[in-house]
């Protein structure tokens, strides 16, 4: 009689173990292109306000470059 309550306890125990899973694999899927959406969007804003200087004469094109390696 305490085996059909100990398999029901167990299969609870690993259900909410998977959900929990696929809950942290959502939140690092989430979290991991919001970082790379991040990098692009400074990327992106570095090359276009650095353009702006190197057109406007106040920064070198090797400048721009360096600062971009950083």
């Amino acid at each position: 009689a305490v085996e059909p309550q100990m398999q029901r306890r167990w299969e609870e125990q690993l259900a909410a173990y998977v959900t929990a899973s696929f809950r942290v694999l959502s939140l690092n899927n989430t979290a991991s292109q919001a970082v790379q959406l991040i990098n692009k969007l400074v990327v992106a804003a570095t090359l276009y306000f650095g353009a702006k200087l190197v057109i406007g004469g106040d920064l070198t094109v090797g400048e721009l470059v360096a600062f971009n390696m950083l």
